[in-house]
């Protein structure tokens, strides 16, 4: 299927009108982590950041010093979590634009038409 200039400049707007869509729909996503079974338990927005963290009470009953490292290590994972529920996310959201415009999805798929 040849595309004609006109054909491909509509697209490319077409495009680009849907990534404004979804980047503006992402700044909106929240999204919750978790780790240590629920101990530790972070919100995330779109752009990544942290809104909030919740630590179980169980474990600001314990040695500060003696479990820090722990804790942080729970943060961290709980963190990391939802950054990847994000990503995700954001995946879905482009395979569907991809979709939607006729476009290959996998890189492979354009140079195997030629």
């Amino acid at each position: 299927m040849e595309l004609n200039m006109n054909e491909i400049m509509e697209q490319a707007k077409k495009m680009q009108e849907k990534m404004q869509e979804i980047q503006d729909s992402l700044v909106n996503l929240k999204v919750v982590g978790e780790a240590g079974n629920g101990l530790v338990r972070v919100i995330l927005n779109g752009r990544h950041e942290c809104l909030k963290v919740f630590l179980d009470s169980s474990l600001l009953g314990k040695s500060e010093a003696e479990h820090k490292q722990y804790v942080e290590e729970l943060v961290a994972a709980a963190i990391n979590h939802a950054s990847d529920q994000i990503e995700g996310a954001s995946q879905e959201h482009l395979k569907g634009l991809a979709s939607s415009l006729n476009l290959p999805q996998n890189p492979e798929d354009v140079t195997s038409q030629g």
